[in-house]
């Protein structure tokens, strides 16, 4: 399905992801919006957007920063 963002989300977690896909045929639909991850610090070790093997996501319009690793994408036969 399409998942949209209707603002900016900010989060301070040091570890797992602030955004986990569990299903295939996703589309995140940020809108101009940002995904922030600067309040983990500089030794942060969270993932902004993370799937483990999952086929047809797509992620678009917009910024993610602040993370150790912005998407990560793992398993999935791309």
């Amino acid at each position: 399905g399409i998942h949209c963002m209707k603002q900016d989300l900010a989060t301070s977690i040091t570890s797992g992801s602030a955004i986990t896909i569990n299903v295939n045929n996703v589309t995140v639909e940020m809108n101009d919006f940002k995904l922030g991850g600067l309040g983990g610090g500089v030794n942060t070790s969270a993932t902004g957007i993370y799937a483990y093997n999952r086929q047809n996501l797509t992620i678009r319009n917009g910024t993610i920063r602040g993370f150790a690793q912005n998407v990560k994408l793992e398993g999935a036969q791309i």
